[in-house]
Order: structure tokens, then C-alpha cells, then sequence
């Protein structure tokens, strides 16, 4: 078959960007041709994969905005043959999607990764006024759009159900991981070397460095965890990091951008693994952390808890689960955090926890492979 993959990027830091790479080379792996479309600093094809020029994001100077020729990206699709659009996009490129697909009358996969509506301040929307009408112009937008493919598709069954509310039915495929890659045989030489950490406990983040991903409370808890034993290690780069970096107490090591090379090496470090964004629809760092045997420190909402499981432990000040509403103006006190991320790594056996993440990563992997799905 051949496939043509439409995203927002390819080359970015993000779970999306990462996770369509890894798309690509599966499906090439079992006998398909796939072609990737999406923005780019310099346009042109190689192995592939082509880009198309645009502008930087002012709001997130990380990501680009093709303006593509959408006449040429269909000329293109129709020269190569293709025979199903597969999109990840929500912004320019969705609309190449779209268009290719109808002009050719092909079938079309559309998958949700990003809560966008609960990201206001990438819109400059970020006021109590104005926040409702942006979630609600930005669900509509998503609904319109997503229901214009044949079939949707989500990574989280939690997720499935934010969608339905929306008038968004998505079969759930959830996001796999390379574990040949990831798994609790890496050695994590390497990145204790580079950063130093032999005999530390290691407090492990992943991700974008963006308000979304709530690393300031990470902050503020290992500013009352007052033990040269531990250090917090944050990985990853984004608009927040400069500003975090000002004021982060001297347990905290930024590392920036890590090779995807070390970042198994990164994991392998760890005596936790600890995320706190309330806006994942499924969170690959989870599974990445899990199948390297790392236990796992979440905000506790819905989607986090059908990720992890048992393979970790969830931190709140809460009665309630957390929905994806107002995530921004949500305050949890840094002290249940603390008190989380030590707990769960004097608590934890390594064998035991190593068992559970690795089984329920697997489980993961393979509950919805039973079925094909039809277009």
C-alpha cells in the first residue's frame, strides 16, 4: 500500500513529530511505501519525505507553518500512486490532507493527537473572557475538520471520550514505542557520564519545555527536596526553557535537546520518571520511561491513569480526577509532589516495577491490533 502521512513536522521536539517518524519506518518495515508531508526550513524530498517552506511560529519559534501549493502536493500524491491519506495535522498541512484526498477520491485516516482548545496561550487567549471562546471556536474547528475523513482515530480511550462529547467518533489505536530501543537493558553509562550523575538518584523529565507541561511545579518541588542525593534532570527544549533555567534551584541540570541516540541511555538514568501535564492523550515518555523499567510520578487525570496504570503512582490535592478543563489555572502544591517523588523511589523493587511497566506496555501495544480497521 502506499501511504501518504501529513503533519505539522518532522524534524520538531515533539511526541507527534517523533511518533510520525517512527510511523514511517514501521510501515516501510512491512513491505509499504510511505511518503511524509510537512513543513520544513529548506524544501525539497529526500528518502521520502517532503517539506515545504513557511514561516516560524511567533508564539513557538521551534515549529514551522508551511504555506504548501496544495494543487502540487495533489499533483505529487498522484504521481507517487497513493492510496490512502493518513493525517496528523492541525494546522496548514491538514488542509493538503483534505484537499489531495478529495481531488483524488481517495479514503482518509485522520488522528487526534493534540488537546489543542486546552492551549490558549499559544493564541494569545489565555484571559478568562476569551478562553471559553477560544475552546469552544477551537473545538468546532477540530470537529468540522476531523469528521470530514473516513475514519478517526485517538490513542487513549480517555481521549475517545473527550472527542464523543465533541461529536468526534475515533477508534482508539494507541501510539506505539521502539522497544528494541526502549527497554530495561540499556545501560545508562553514557548519560551519567555526560551529565555527571554517578551515585545520584535521578528524577527524570521529558519534554517540551512549555507552560502546558507544567515544569515550573517540578521546579518548585525539588526546591524542597534538600538532599545532595538527588538531582532533577529536565530533557528537552522549548519556550519556557530560557525563563526556567533563570531561576532553577542548583539540583536542577537542564540538558537541552538530547540525541535521540541517548535518550534510552537518558531513561536507563532514572530512579523515577516524573511528568506533570494534565494535557497528554496518551504521553509516549510514559511508555518510553516504562518499558526502560523506570517507575513512573504523574498528574493524576484520566488520560495519565489509563497510560500508566500500575506502573507508577499519581499525585493530586484533589477530590476528583482531573478533567482537561482550565488545566492552566489548576494549583497543586508542590509539597504532594515532593513527597510523591520520594516515596515512590524509596518504595519501589526494581524487579517488581520492572515487571509491571514492561507488561502493561505491552498490553498497550497489542490490545487493539485484533481487529483491522476498514476505510
Amino acid at each position: 500500500m502506499k501511504i501518504a502521512i501529513f503533519n505539522d513536522g518532522y524534524e520538531a521536539i515533539d511526541g507527534v513529530s517523533r511518533m510520525v517518524k517512527l510511523l514511517k519506518q514501521e510501515f516501510d518495515a512491512k513491505g509499504h511505501e510511505t511518503y511524509v508531508f510537512v513543513p520544513g526550513k529548506d524544501a525539497g524530498e529526500k528518502d521520502g519525505v517532503y517539506k515545504f517552506t513557511g514561516f516560524d511560529v511567533p508564539t513557538s519559534p521551534d515549529y514551522t507553518l508551511a504555506l504548501p501549493n496544495v494543487f502540487r502536493i495533489t499533483s505529487i500524491c498522484r504521481k507517487l500512486g497513493i492510496d490512502v491519506i493518513h493525517n496528523h495535522s492541525v494546522f496548514t498541512m491538514c488542509y493538503s490532507a483534505l484537499y489531495a484526498k478529495n481531488k483524488l477520491g481517495l479514503k482518509g485516516v485522520g488522528t487526534f493527537h493534540t488537546l489543542m482548545p486546552e492551549y490558549p496561550h499559544y493564541m494569545w487567549a489565555d484571559y478568562p473572557l476569551i478562553r471559553p471562546i477560544w475552546q469552544n471556536t477551537a473545538w468546532g474547528y477540530i470537529s468540522f475538520f476531523y469528521n470530514k475523513f473516513e475514519v478517526r482515530t485517538c490513542p487513549s480511550k480517555a481521549t475517545q471520550r473527550i472527542l464523543k462529547e465533541h461529536s468526534i467518533d475515533a477508534k482508539v489505536v494507541p501510539n506505539g514505542i521502539d522497544v528494541k530501543k526502549f527497554n530495561p537493558k540499556v545501560k545508562p553509562d553514557k548519560f551519567i557520564k555526560k551529565y555527571k550523575l554517578k551515585g545520584k538518584k535521578v528524577v527524570l523529565a521529558v519534554g517540551r519545555i512549555d507552560k502546558e507541561k507544567r515544569f515550573d511545579l517540578l521546579l518548585d518541588a525539588a526546591r524542597l527536596i534538600d538532599d545532595p542525593k538527588y538531582v532533577f534532570v529536565i530533557v528537552g527544549k522549548g519556550n519556557y526553557l530560557r525563563t526556567y533555567m533563570e531561576s532553577k534551584p542548583k539540583n536542577v541540570i537542564f540538558t537541552g535537546f538530547v540525541p535521540e541516540e541517548l535518550l534510552p541511555s537518558a531513561y536507563a538514568s532514572a530512579s523515577c520518571f516524573v511528568n506533570c501535564s494534565l494535557t497528554e492523550t496518551q504521553g509516549l515518555t510514559f511508555l518510553e520511561a516504562m518499558a526502560t523499567g523506570v517507575p513512573i510520578v504523574s498528574a493524576d487525570c484520566k488520560v495519565n491513569r489509563e497510560t500508566v496504570s500500575k506502573g507508577g503512582v499519581f499525585f493530586k490535592n484533589t477530590k476528583e480526577l482531573v478533567e482537561n478543563r482550565d488545566f492552566l489555572n489548576l494549583k497543586i502544591k508542590p509539597q504532594y509532589l515532593a513527597k510523591t517523588i520520594l516515596k515512590q523511589i524509596e518504595d519501589c523493587e526494581e524487579d517488581k516495577i520492572t515487571f509491571l511497566c514492561l507488561d502493561h506496555v505491552m498490553s498497550m501495544s497489542t490490545s487493539f491490533n485484533a481487529q483491522p480497521i476498514r476505510l
